[in-house]
């Protein structure tokens, strides 16, 4: 990404120079063990690029912090899906395989930056039931991004806490009253009274 941001223009605006920088830029999993967070090549792209479907699409696969810099496709449900689904599995590679090599405080910091990617979708896809269990899979700290017509949804909530039970703490208020809400919040090997 820092070479692209040296070179003219011109060659920021060339879609085979920065689809050859996209695809040689080293992973995110290769940056964080070098301790930081890299941007994505995306960053660096012309405006005209950054609308550019196939260039977006190649950025976000690569990095899902690219939605981020795309113009224009907060909307496409395939390039925000895979988004989400690049980063989710930017997120399992830390958790499983650097996590014990980062500062909590960094781990936090990357969960947290995830949640920009569904801030970043369409008002429309954070409405979208796909697409918000997406963001939801790695951390429930994104489901302030959901649309409010899914954060008060029990149905939707209790399919939220099926897949996640610590999302009870990021529930609206409303939603963690509801006693059956909390009954599903609690896990298995729990013991809890509820009065």
């Amino acid at each position: 990404g820092d070479l692209l941001s040296l070179l003219p223009l011109s060659l920021q605006d060339n879609e085979g120079v920065v689809l050859a920088a996209i695809r040689s830029q080293k992973d995110q999993e290769h940056c964080l063990k070098r301790g930081r967070i890299t941007e994505s090549i995306l960053h660096y792209a012309s405006a005209r690029l950054k609308s550019e479907r196939g260039v977006v699409l190649e950025g976000v696969r690569k990095y899902g912090s690219a939605l981020c810099e795309a113009i224009g496709y907060q909307d496409d449900e395939e390039i925000v899906m895979t988004a989400l689904q690049t980063r989710n599995n930017e997120l399992k590679r830390i958790q499983n395989e650097i996590a014990p090599f980062l500062i909590t405080e960094f781990f936090e910091f990357c969960q947290r930056e995830s949640g920009t990617l569904l801030a970043s979708a369409s008002v429309g896809l954070k409405d979208n039931e796909r697409v918000v269990l997406c963001a939801l899979s790695n951390t429930t700290k994104n489901f302030q991004y959901a649309s409010l017509r899914l954060q008060h949804d029990k149905l939707f909530c209790l399919r939220v806490l099926e897949k996640n039970k610590g999302a009870f703490e990021d529930l609206d208020i409303v939603m963690r009253r509801d006693l059956d809400i909390q009954k599903a919040s609690v896990k298995e090997d729990e013991c809890c009274v509820i009065m």
